[in-house]
């Protein structure tokens, strides 16, 4: 689930102050490091000090509102706030990194094939070991956006390994997530583990700044276009294209970028019309399910069918919405299956073979 790929596009605009009642009016400032303030640093309770009420107000507005409809909501905010709120949005918990790295959260750990594993292996463990090794760096946090290095070290068989990551979060679950080491599967990849824990663990080791289009309202037309320069030149071979034709539409009074205000921006933090959910690689339960299908009939695939059937109670349980979307989609692969189709064609009854996986549909019940 962790194959490189391009981030969508932003689903919301940010234009500048004036152009419509739902942007927001006044000074824009710049972060700060994410500690900046005088409250406790991530939930830990080890400061002997109070909570300030204005960490309070934004730790409880991180969990429930969207960024957008704060915004619309008032018509300035501070830059303190609005930095407090950035930076209260990301998950607090480990618990949840865990279950979306891993099939279990307890007990013996079983493999996409059915065999027990070395508990270190797991993508969870081993994004603790990579973070305590200090493997993680150049962690930034840009808005709603965190980005940063994970660096496998050298092994006897294996190169020494550098990956880039970057995590996209809204309201304290994180919603996206990239990495280039490649790797696919429907869980976390150790690297994504990794960044997410340093940021869980050492917030204050962390440079924050405000969404990218809070700077940018800063500029003058001088520095934006210094910006704007530099950047095509250190990435010219990549963006240089995609720059040219934004400039041709740009300078195209009937192109349809200026039909709009604003532009995207994707560490902005989610829109009020956003699903609130952790990120859930559909197309990689999809894939998963029709390949445990395809392994030699349903009873040798019941193994690991049921691993898939373990994660969707343990996320019910957890109140989490992704447990009904990940059930309806393995029950959409089996309900693909050609063979049922056959199946019914030929009015064949299921055998006890056939059946290993009703038990755990049935098992499957909101708390």
């Amino acid at each position: 689930m962790a194959e490189r790929v391009q981030q969508p596009p932003a689903k919301r605009l940010c234009c500048r102050p004036g152009y419509s009642a739902t942007c927001r009016q006044g000074q824009r400032a710049a972060g700060a490091p994410c500690g900046g303030s005088g409250a406790s640093q991530g939930g830990s309770g080890k400061t002997q000090n109070p909570e300030t009420l204005l960490d309070i107000a934004a730790r409880k507005v991180a969990e429930k509102w969207p960024f957008q409809r704060v915004e619309e909501r008032f018509e300035r905010i501070p830059e303190p706030v609005q930095r407090r709120i950035v930076y209260w949005s990301f998950p607090r918990s480990e618990r949840e990194i865990c279950m979306y790295s891993s099939f279990n959260t307890g007990g013996e750990e079983t493999g996409s094939n059915g065999e027990s594993i070395d508990e270190t292996r797991l993508p969870f463990r081993r994004g603790i070991a990579l973070l305590e090794s200090g493997c993680v760096d150049n962690v930034l946090q840009v808005g709603f956006h965190l980005s940063g290095t994970v660096r496998e070290p050298a092994t006897a068989s294996e190169p020494e390994l550098v990956c880039n990551v970057s995590v996209s979060f809204d309201r304290c679950k994180i919603t996206a997530v990239t990495c280039s080491c490649g790797n696919k599967d429907i869980f976390y990849c150790t690297h994504v583990v990794a960044l997410a824990l340093y940021r869980v663990r050492k917030p204050e080791q962390v440079k924050l700044r405000l969404p990218i289009s809070e700077t940018l309202f800063q500029m003058n037309r001088d520095q934006l276009q210094k910006f704007v320069q530099y950047l095509i030149t250190v990435h010219h071979t990549e963006v240089l294209p995609t720059a040219q034709k934004l400039a041709d539409e740009i300078l195209s009074q009937n192109s349809e970028i200026n039909q709009v205000h604003g532009a995207p921006d994707p560490t902005a933090g989610a829109s009020v019309d956003d699903e609130n959910c952790w990120h859930l690689d559909e197309e990689q339960v999809q894939e998963q399910v029709k390949l445990f299908l395809s392994q030699g009939g349903y009873h040798g695939s019941g193994k690991q069918l049921n691993l898939l059937f373990s994660k969707v109670r343990e996320m019910l349980k957890m109140r989490d919405s992704n447990g009904a979307r990940m059930l309806t989609l393995i029950t959409e692969q089996f309900m693909g299956d050609p063979r049922l189709a056959l199946w019914r064609q030929q009015g064949t009854t299921m055998t006890d073979n056939a059946q290993f996986s009703i038990p755990s549909l049935l098992s499957l019940k909101q708390p």
